[in-house]
């Protein structure tokens, strides 16, 4: 039974750490269809959230203020 508790957990984890990257990838494609201003590089983030995930979201705490800040800038 723990160990049940313990891979779902686990999994969870997994998808939460992917969705960052794909998230952040997702929204920068939004922003360069609408802002005329400001074109985030898409591989610029995209690397720059899988250094989050390698770090353990330790990065996201300097990445993902920026990042809203220049998004809420620009649109």
């Amino acid at each position: 039974m723990a160990l049940g508790i313990g891979v779902r957990s686990t999994l969870i984890q997994i998808a939460l750490v992917l969705a960052y990257p794909i998230g952040l990838c997702l929204d920068a494609r939004y922003v360069r269809q609408v802002s005329d201003t400001w074109k985030p590089g898409k591989w610029y983030y995209l690397g720059l959230s899988v250094l989050v995930v390698v770090t353990f979201g330790i990065f996201s705490l300097i990445l993902s203020p920026y990042y809203l800040y220049k998004r809420n800038k620009h649109l």
